[in-house]
């Protein structure tokens, strides 16, 4: 996307699901700091995020249930409450921006909650009837796949999450994606 930051695009009404844009870094430590926010990253992506979920006070769930939690635990997306230590943030910035080691989200909904409404979009059936792994949990799939969704679909996949941050392809750039309102009209507007 060629998108210059501080621009932020309304996705046109006839096919739109959510507002995104892509913001610069300034931007996102403010964007991040606010509000009541988790992280969703990916053990598979480094050996070092199970590492980094495993000290002290790092409070995090699998978004793998039974058999998959415990065959895939190495290689598992992750939810962190970062409510608690928001201080856990920097740290999985500075190891994993630039990686695709996962994204951020703001929901005032409890962990629980979050986990549980995730949890529906791990796996996907295909045309053919297979089941696989949907891996929402890589900025690489998500940005595309945010970018495309259908009204609808997109609705239900925020549920409660507020407000979705993942990396660009080279880690300069954030994109930002929110819920398209209802009453949202098409354009571009530039938000300060």
């Amino acid at each position: 996307m060629s998108t210059p930051a501080g621009y932020w695009h309304v996705v046109p009404s006839a096919g739109a699901a959510i507002h995104w844009a892509a913001i610069d870094a300034e931007s996102l430590a403010k964007n991040l700091c606010a509000g009541s926010l988790y992280a969703i990253l990916d053990a598979a992506r480094h050996r070092d995020v199970l590492a980094m979920l495993c000290e002290p006070g790092v409070a995090y769930w699998s978004l793998y249930d039974g058999r998959a939690a415990q065959q895939m635990a190495d290689v598992a997306p992750y939810l962190i409450d970062l409510r608690r230590d928001p201080r856990r943030l920097h740290d999985f910035i500075e190891n994993g921006w630039g990686d695709f080691w996962g994204f951020y989200l703001h929901s005032n909904a409890e962990p629980d909650e979050v986990r549980s409404h995730l949890r529906h979009f791990t796996m996907v059936r295909l045309e053919d009837g297979d089941e696989v792994f949907f891996r929402f949990y890589d900025p690489r799939v998500l940005r595309p796949f945010l970018e495309f969704i259908e009204p609808g679909d997109g609705k239900k996949f925020f549920g409660p999450i507020k407000r979705i941050l993942c990396e660009g392809d080279t880690g300069a750039t954030v994109f930002r994606f929110e819920p398209l309102s209802a009453d949202a009209g098409s354009g571009a507007e530039k938000r300060g």
